[in-house]
């Protein structure tokens, strides 16, 4: 019984040295496909982005020239993120500014107002 659970082992330990060899190369000097050549050079320095800029002389959007849809929602730990997108459906630019009024049914039909969390997704 001591001889099997030795030659099992042997055999294991075998097995896993085998697989930690390096796979074969078929040319010394190229490296194997798919593999990316390193890069002898440091890293590009951090260039931070310009900030975008919106034209602030258009006029203010209103209700009737814009659509809304749902954006992308996200769950974690008790709290539900729900983005809204406005889009401008009018011919003419127009800017939004501050955080509107956000209003929910519940589940009875009536409306309840919402609070717009400053800071949230853009």
């Amino acid at each position: 019984m001591r001889t099997r659970a030795l030659a099992a082992a042997v055999i294991i330990a075998a097995g896993l040295a085998a697989g930690c060899g390096s796979p074969a190369r078929p040319h010394a000097g190229v490296p194997a496909e798919g593999v990316v050549p390193w890069a002898d050079r440091s890293a590009a320095p951090y260039a931070e982005p310009a900030p975008r800029t919106f034209a602030t002389d258009a006029r203010p959007c209103r209700k009737a020239g814009l659509r809304t849809s749902p954006g992308r929602s996200g769950v974690g730990l008790g709290n539900t993120n729900v983005a809204v997108q406005f889009t401008n459906r009018s011919a003419a630019a127009c800017v939004l500014r501050g955080y509107p009024t956000v209003a929910g049914l519940s589940p009875g039909g009536a409306i309840t107002p919402l609070a717009a969390a400053h800071g949230s997704q853009v």
